[in-house]
């Protein structure tokens, strides 16, 4: 069994660091260590006198289990349903990953075969410590035409039911954390109607948006910097009700029905990024179902901003991914799907 594309990470406390980007014609490996000090592990780096404790936390790895006599590494697509056969692995809060899957940065409902499980975006798998799980990803393409080549985005979601309970834990730490796999399907013919789909909640409201002038002080604020590289990097933010949720990942909806929600991106020119909404990994639209697109542009900030129904939230994860469309318009930089920290909605005491 050949596993292309497979994405590994260490989780450990601490500041994020990436290190080794290894690439060949079949295999992409990420090795993130989330770590203050690296002691006990493998490195390049020796006597550091940071590398004094470290806190476990876990590892993820997944990836497509290829036949072996596959060349190109993408999938055909020829009608009814797209079969990808797919492994994961991982220790620590790692051991159960939720997997969102996006074609053409559109938001695609897929089954694990051989399950009794039906079309949701999102499936949860189960694993124990460092045990290989193999699994079957079954879908009917949300898009796609005979002669189109488009982008399979498979995203791991660590540890989903994770939510705080605002008691022993305030935040979500490394759980919710996302790796992406990227892969092509070449379609040789259009892709058949997909069954109809109730694993989503019509929430969101009054949904716009727009693009207006940069303002220095909130680049400087999501950047972090005074000039940033707005013309090969992506930055972007989310508010509930005027809040950036950028350090305090939580909101009180305590008495609220609805929540004003504005989410924004600036950088790359050109770059269309499609945005998705969840709420505990549950796609949010609005009446017509659309999917949101957003184009960045040069001194431009990039909006998109709703009232969300919140009436019956009581505890829940909020996020937003954004799923690139056009990357390969842009070969020599690195454009890939971002999501942004879970955000914990929730209704404190009185």
């Amino acid at each position: 069994m050949k596993i292309s594309k497979m994405l590994v990470a260490g989780l450990f406390c601490g500041t994020l660091l990436l290190f080794g980007c290894g690439k060949d014609v079949s295999t992409d490996e990420f090795v993130i260590h989330n770590s203050e000090d690296v002691a006990g592990m493998e490195t390049d780096v020796e006597d550091d006198e940071s590398s004094a404790t470290t806190e476990y936390i876990g590892t993820l790895s997944h990836g497509v289990s290829w036949a072996a006599d596959e060349k190109d590494y993408s999938f055909t697509y020829k009608g009814g349903m797209l079969e990808i056969p797919y492994t994961t692995a991982g220790s620590g809060i790692c051991t159960s990953v939720g997997f969102l899957v996006y074609v053409n940065g559109v938001p695609q409902p897929y089954m694990i075969k051989d399950t009794e499980e039906q079309y949701k975006y999102m499936h949860m798998i189960e694993g124990g410590e460092n045990q290989e799980v193999g699994f079957t990803i079954s879908f009917i393409p949300v898009v796609g035409r005979a002669g189109d080549k488009v982008s399979l985005r498979i995203d791991s979601i660590a540890n989903p039911s994770f939510i705080p309970d605002m008691v022993n834990t305030f935040d979500y730490g490394m759980s919710h954390n996302a790796i992406e796999a990227n892969y092509d399907i070449l379609f040789q013919e259009n892709a058949e109607k997909m069954p109809e789909v109730e694993d989503d909640l019509c929430l969101l409201k009054t949904v716009c948006k727009e693009s207006t002038e940069i303002d220095k002080g909130e680049m400087e604020y999501i950047t972090g910097e005074t000039k940033p590289d707005l013309e090969t990097y992506v930055y972007n933010d989310l508010k509930i009700d005027g809040d950036s949720m950028l350090l305090d990942r939580k909101s009180d909806i305590l008495g609220k029905d609805k929540v004003h929600v504005t989410y924004l991106m600036m950088g790359h020119p050109g770059v269309k990024y499609r945005i998705c909404f969840y709420l505990n990994h549950q796609l949010l639209t609005d009446e017509l179902g659309e999917v949101y697109e957003l184009e960045l542009a040069t001194g431009k900030m990039s909006i998109l901003e709703f009232d969300m129904d919140v009436s019956q939230v009581a505890d829940a994860s909020f996020y937003a991914v954004a799923v690139p469309v056009n990357a390969e318009d842009y070969p020599d930089d690195v454009i890939s799907t971002m999501k942004y920290p879970s955000i914990h909605l929730y209704r404190g005491e009185n």
